[in-house]
């Protein structure tokens, strides 16, 4: 896979022309090109259950920075469980407080 120049996704090595933007892509792999890891996505998965407010911050910083839409979508479901995860914090709080 090699990355385009334009808007930074992940194309086929084979491809002339960018499927998102539409640009003109060299044959050239690039060579700062440097593959994304899923640590903002891991990260955010295990914060999610031990402090959701940090798994919120970390889920939506890694929402912005991602391009692989594999990686955004375990942020998304991150986000989901701190949200819930924040909300029964709360409940259990005003119960017993």
């Amino acid at each position: 896979m090699k990355q385009c120049k334009e808007c930074g996704k992940q194309i086929r090595d084979e491809a002339d022309i960018c499927i998102y933007c539409g640009c003109k892509v060299s044959n050239e792999v690039s060579s700062n090109y440097v593959p994304e890891t899923p640590t903002l996505a891991i990260c955010a998965m295990v914060l999610a259950f031990i402090v959701p407010l940090a798994g919120i911050i970390v889920s939506i910083m890694g929402r912005r920075t991602y391009s692989d839409e594999e990686y955004k979508s375990r942020c998304t479901i991150a986000l989901i469980i701190s949200i819930v995860m924040e909300v029964v914090f709360a409940v259990i709080t005003t119960a017993l407080g």
